[in-house]
């Protein structure tokens, strides 16, 4: 059986991008301090398509290898947030984390990016639930390093020929040569449950 193509309607795409671009604020402002300097946001932009295709466009625009810091989150409605990083932006964040230090980067490396993702991924959804008037609660996040298509698939966890919703914003500190992505992905009832909140969202508050 063919799956239909996934359809947001415009209120559910015009919050889904609010509310997020107000999370990635309060994130941008907690790396800002860290890294001290000017943190650059693009617009967010949100997908619905394959994973399969999701990930070939990924590979095309950010390289085959990926870093993620990855956390799930649960609450009214549950997904995994993600800040993605190319092997070059991943290497600048560790020296950032380290200037100063006399250490070997390599024995850092999970231990930064997992420090990093941690503090910008709980500011964003911290944000997210309090605009929503709601409670989101995240696990201990961890870090996925490898191919795009293991990064994506969460190591194979999630069905690649399956619909997905993808929203991402550009998260860059042009000062460090550093680019990432701060996102969040919904698959099979993980997708059903985030757009039956947004309809009760609005007719809580926008009716």
């Amino acid at each position: 059986m063919i799956e239909e193509p996934m359809v947001l309607t415009e209120w559910q795409e015009e919050l889904l991008k609010e509310t997020f671009n107000i999370g990635v604020g309060n994130a941008s402002a907690a790396f800002s301090e860290l890294a001290g300097c000017e943190v650059i946001l693009t617009v967010p932009d949100i997908s619905t398509c394959k994973l399969d295709h999701l990930i070939e466009s990924i590979s095309n625009n950010q390289g085959e290898k990926l870093s993620a810091t990855v956390v799930q989150y649960s609450g009214p409605f549950e997904g995994t947030a993600m800040l993605l990083y190319s092997e070059e932006s991943s290497l600048e964040i560790i020296k950032l984390i380290a200037d100063g230090l006399t250490v070997d980067l390599d024995d850092i490396k999970e231990d930064a990016l997992i420090e990093v993702g941690n503090l910008v991924l709980n500011r964003c959804l911290s944000g997210i639930a309090n605009l929503l008037d709601t409670e989101i609660h995240s696990k201990i996040p961890i870090l996925i390093s490898g191919s795009t298509r293991n990064v994506m698939s969460l190591k194979n966890s999630l069905n690649t020929q399956k619909s997905v919703i993808f929203l991402q914003m550009g998260f860059d500190l042009e000062a460090h040569n550093i680019k990432i992505n701060l996102s969040s992905v919904w698959d099979g009832d993980k997708i059903n449950r985030l757009l039956n909140f947004l309809d009760e969202y609005q007719t809580r508050y926008c009716a």
